[in-house]
């Protein structure tokens, strides 16, 4: 299995996870001193890791902005691609909730793999200073309806 269909398999198991709350689903799919970077999203920003402070992080994501949503879908909009021994793509997502407006948002995200490119050293997400800011005004605009 290629790095592109080892990623593309992760991202399934991953909206699996999203839906089940199991972390461990994701466990093959990493290195057990993964990190996740996060750069460009504001207050999600930061470095995490090893695998299990990887796991938390992402489901404080979910849990604290994905999860404030009825309706989460992610699409690929670019890619996926090989880029410098990694995979990169381009992501969107739309976020709705009943009585708001629809939310889209776009970002990229690149994975390192380990040598045998069957799991993920370093997960990136990169997000455009205009998306983070439209984010951050979504979030403002409408805490109480979010429950923030």
């Amino acid at each position: 299995m290629n790095k592109i269909e080892r990623f593309m398999e992760y991202a399934q198991a991953f909206e699996r996870v999203y839906t089940s709350d199991d972390w461990s689903l994701l466990a093959p799919y990493f290195t057990e001193d993964a990190v996740y970077e996060v750069t460009g999203s504001g207050e999600f920003d930061g470095r995490y890791g090893p695998r299990g402070v990887l796991f938390s992080s992402l489901k404080s994501v979910l849990d604290r902005f994905d999860r404030l949503f009825d309706e989460r879908s992610v699409e690929v909009v670019a890619g996926p691609e090989e880029r410098d021994g990694a995979v990169w793509l381009g992501w969107q997502a739309t976020y709705k909730r009943a009585g708001l407006p629809t939310l889209v948002i776009k970002g990229e995200e690149i994975a390192r793999f380990d040598d045998d490119a069957q799991r993920i050293a370093i997960l990136e997400d990169h997000y455009a200073p205009a998306e983070a800011a439209e984010m951050s005004r979504f979030l403002a605009d409408h805490a109480d309806e979010l429950g923030g």
